[in-house]
């Protein structure tokens, strides 16, 4: 099953830019949060990350939404890796639905 998740932040009180792309790349349900800081829970997001299950997709507009950091974003990523969970960002072409070509060098 495919999720998809927008958060409006402080800078970005408009979802219309998110909610748009992710209707044109077909995405039905999306899950929204509005928070302000850095520090603030995410509830939509919290919810949505405990109904993924192993070959659920989590599409997001920008891989800044889901994440308030690097290292959350990481640690968000392995955890799927690891739980078959696919993901995709339509703004940076980041895709972890599809296999990888090896790195550079092997």
């Amino acid at each position: 099953m495919e999720y998809s998740y927008a958060c409006v932040s402080a800078e970005d009180r408009n979802p219309a830019v998110q909610l748009a792309a992710l209707k044109k790349a077909g995405c039905k349900t999306v899950v929204k949060d509005e928070v302000t800081g850095a520090h603030v829970k995410s509830p939509a997001l919290t919810r949505c990350l405990k109904t993924l299950q192993t070959g659920d997709a989590l599409i997001v507009w920008k891989v800044d939404r889901p994440g308030r950091s690097l290292h959350d974003l990481i640690h968000m990523l392995d955890g799927f890796k690891r739980q078959g969970i696919k993901f995709r960002s339509l703004t940076e072409a980041i895709d972890k639905e599809t296999p990888q070509a090896a790195p550079c060098g092997k």
